[in-house]
C-alpha cells in the first residue's frame, strides 16, 4: 500500500522519504551496536551470568538495558582492560550515536530542505549505518569469542532461545 502512494509522490517527496528512511536504518545500526554492547556488559565479561539462575539473568539483562551507550562503555572498562585503540573506537561511536539520535535533524534541517542537501544526507546516513553495522560486526567478534571459549555455540544459544520460545509462548 506504502509503494503505491509513493508512486504519486514528486521527487522532493519521494526524496524526504528516503532520508527519513535511511535515517531509521542508520538508527537501527546503531542500536544493534548499543545491544552488542549490553551483552558484553550483561553476559560476556559478567562472571555472575552463567553462575546465575533464570530470574537473575533477566535481572542483569534488565539492569543492563536501562544504561546508556556511555554507561555501558565505561562498565566494560570497569569488567575488563580496553585496548586504547578499542576504547578511542567506543568513545567515537558514542558520541556519534548521542549525535545521531538527539541532534541530527536539528544540525540538518536546511539540508533536508533543498534537493542538494538531501542528497548530501542520503549520502552521509549510509555511510553512518554502514559504520555502526561495522561496530556492531566488531562487539559480535568480540563476545563471541569469549562464547566459544566457554564452549557456547551457537547450536547451543539456538536450543536455548527455542526452550525460552516454548516455556514463555513468544
Amino acid at each position: 500500500m506504502l509503494y503505491n502512494k509513493m508512486d504519486n509522490l514528486d521527487y522532493d517527496a519521494q526524496q524526504r522519504r528516503e532520508v527519513f528512511a535511511m535515517y531509521g536504518l542508520a538508527m537501527y545500526h546503531a542500536q544493534c551496536f548499543e545491544k552488542s554492547l549490553v551483552i558484553l556488559v550483561s553476559v560476556a565479561f559478567n562472571k555472575e551470568y552463567f553462575k546465575s539462575n533464570y530470574e537473575k539473568r533477566e535481572e542483569l539483562f534488565s539492569d543492563t538495558f536501562k544504561k546508556t551507550a556511555g554507561q555501558l562503555v565505561e562498565k566494560l572498562k570497569v569488567m575488563v582492560k580496553v585496548p586504547n585503540t578499542l576504547e578511542n573506537d567506543l568513545s567515537k561511536a558514542v558520541k556519534k550515536r548521542n549525535w545521531l539520535a538527539h541532534d541530527y535533524f536539528w544540525g540538518n534541517s536546511y539540508d533536508i530542505l533543498t534537493t542538494a542537501g538531501r542528497e548530501r544526507k542520503l549520502n552521509e546516513l549510509h555511510e553512518i549505518s554502514e559504520y555502526f553495522s561495522k561496530m556492531d560486526e566488531r562487539m559480535t567478534k568480540i563476545y563471541q569469542r569469549v562464547f566459544d571459549k566457554i564452549g557456547l555455540t551457537e547450536d547451543k544459544v539456538m536450543a536455548y532461545l527455542e526452550k525460552m520460545v516454548d516455556k514463555h509462548k513468544i
